[in-house]
């Protein structure tokens, strides 16, 4: 069986076996981003020339990729020493503040284009899917 095969129905496993599972997919998907060093490399350079030029570095998604996008944005301050006033974060739905989230909010394009509005010759924008 492969490992995907068996991650279907990882709630079956015993806990030993689910749990090097876990590790070998999160071993596999940290491996696999020294593909895209170079693209990231860019990226971590335009975001750079943004926050130095005094622009607004923009993230923007939806639902669990959202609470990656505000995890991530959260960290620039204390990190980084960048301003959180150059900071946003738009999350489809709203950032949530309890462990509802809001299901039905990716295809939902009002906010997006809100978003969008606000956006300013200069900004980065940083969308997780």
């Amino acid at each position: 069986m492969t490992a995907s095969g068996q991650s279907r129905h990882i709630d079956r496993l015993p806990a030993a076996v689910a749990l090097e599972l876990m590790l070998a997919s999160q071993i596999a998907a940290a491996q696999s981003v020294s593909t895209a060093l170079p693209m990231i490399e860019l990226a971590a350079k335009a975001v750079a020339v943004t926050l130095r030029a005094g622009k607004t570095v923009i993230y923007a998604a939806a639902g669990s990729s959202g609470l990656m996008a505000l995890a991530d944005a959260a960290e620039l301050p204390g990190t980084f020493g960048i301003s959180p006033d150059q900071i946003r974060i738009a999350m489809a739905g709203g950032i949530p503040v309890d462990a509802r989230m809001p299901g039905d909010t990716e295809d939902e394009t009002g906010s997006a284009e809100a978003v969008a509005d606000r956006i300013n010759a200069g900004d980065a924008l940083i969308v997780l899917s």
